[in-house]
């Protein structure tokens, strides 16, 4: 299965996305600003990096992932 990259992963709609795919036998690397909500995410197969992408590395999210999942709301 692949690595995948999951953005937003703290969120409603990334959290989902990010228990699906784990659930379904890919490495999942969860990414979001928030790193406590990040934490119930972690397990054997999700590795759980807390940045935002704006300004933090992105180096550490990219590596070995094969597919992306990107997502971003921005409420203004």
């Amino acid at each position: 299965m692949a690595r995948v990259l999951v953005t937003g992963a703290s969120g409603f709609i990334g959290g989902h996305v990010a228990r699906r795919l784990s659930a379904d036998g890919h490495a999942v690397v969860a990414n979001g600003r928030d790193g406590a909500r990040l934490d119930p995410l972690r397990s054997a197969t999700t590795e759980v990096i807390a940045c935002d992408l704006e300004t933090g590395d992105l180096d550490p999210l990219l590596q070995d992932c094969g597919i992306g999942w990107l997502q971003k709301i921005r409420n203004e």
